[in-house]
């Protein structure tokens, strides 16, 4: 999905994705198989993540829609990569050999024409796909928890990511979309402009407020984070279920003719878009949900958080593991220090007591 949503032009991006793959699969062993961590190698992932969000979603003069892309005759041409340069042919052709169930034609057919008009360099897709990359970064960060420092910076993210959420849900059509269709599933009488904006705007100072828990030090952390989760879920949910809708139509369309009109204008109606980027939506949601489940975790049963990290070994030099010990250990140090910093001050205030006595039995003498 992401060599078809590139620039033709961007030959950088196109040596930059395959390696940023590579590097995801090579995290993935050294933490699931080898049940390693590594500083290192984690700042260098999060940073290609980032990176990666430069590649793929930055503002371009261009305008491609997701039709131009899937539908045009080029594209169906091709099996699944995008049009390169002929600079780049030796690695169209290694493209070439992906399995043909991920050929244009087959993922696409399931999109609906609203979609197909959408233009993947707009505003609206862009922030949506700004908005992932921050909730993303921040999920792996929570789950980073040998390293304080990361994880704290997790826990950060994730507020922020609903603080900005739940802005985007008054501006975005893409944000607040999931909840306008779970309202009409409830039957809420959305007709009067006045009620919907009111739920609405209930509905985003709510995600607002619970990432700001997330931020500050106080004793609603605990509410905000299982509201969090709640809204996570809503989105992941609603996600899913459009992909799902998407492989059922497209197995109907190839078996069933007698198809209902009122029904099929309906569905196009939908924002549903080709089973690859839905997929790659509804995985970015999945990781967001499972930092934002680690962090409740993290507030409820701190204890038993940390006992998951037993089995782990580090692969980090020496230096590294004394530069970022754990909390307990960060713990012990700061007591000692405030345990020292006490008996240094109690000594400097017994040595200036014992200075003004023996300037006062000189003045005595003298006297």
């Amino acid at each position: 999905d992401e060599l078809r949503r590139i620039d033709s032009h961007n030959n950088v991006a196109k040596l930059f994705l395959p390696l940023l793959a590579l590097i995801k699969l090579f995290f993935g062993f050294i933490h699931i198989v080898l049940k390693a961590n590594s500083k290192e190698i984690s700042k260098l992932l999060l940073s290609m993540i980032f990176l990666s969000g430069i590649a793929l979603h930055m503002k371009s003069n261009t305008e491609r829609t997701f039709g131009d892309i899937y539908l045009s005759p080029a594209s169906s041409s091709s099996s699944s990569s995008p049009s390169s340069s002929s600079s780049f042919s030796s690695f169209d052709r290694v493209l070439s050999f992906i399995p043909n169930f991920l050929d244009n034609e087959r993922v696409s057919a399931g999109m609906t024409a609203t979609v197909s008009q959408l233009d993947i360099n707009g505003v609206n897709l862009l922030a949506y796909h700004w908005l992932m990359l921050i909730g993303v970064v921040s999920a792996v960060c929570t789950h980073m928890l040998a390293y304080a420092d990361l994880s704290r910076i997790g826990e950060l993210g994730l507020g922020v990511f609903y603080i900005v959420y739940g802005v985007c849900i008054m501006a975005l059509d893409e944000v607040h979309r999931p909840f306008m269709y779970f309202l009409s599933q409830l039957q809420v009488d959305m007709s009067d402009p006045h009620v919907s904006l009111r739920i609405v705007l209930a509905i985003a100072f709510l995600c607002c407020a619970c990432g700001a828990t997330l931020l500050c030090r106080t004793a609603h952390k605990k509410f905000g984070v299982v509201v969090c989760i709640v809204y996570a879920t809503v989105i992941v949910y609603y996600e899913a279920q459009c992909l799902l809708l998407a492989q059922h139509k497209k197995d109907g369309l190839q078996t069933d003719l007698n198809v209902d009109l009122k029904a099929m204008l309906a569905y196009h109606n939908q924002y549903i878009y080709p089973t690859d980027y839905q997929l790659l939506r509804v995985l970015n949601l999945l990781m967001i949900l499972s930092g934002t489940l680690m962090q409740m975790l993290k507030y409820f049963n701190p204890e038993e958080v940390q006992k998951t990290q037993q089995d782990y070994s580090s692969v980090d030099d020496d230096k590294t593991e004394d530069a970022f010990m754990s909390n307990e250990e960060a713990t012990a140090v700061l007591q000692d220090e405030d345990g020292q910093d006490g008996a240094v001050a109690a000594g400097n205030k017994k040595a200036k007591t014992q200075t003004k006595k023996n300037k006062k039995r000189k003045i005595r003498n003298i006297r």
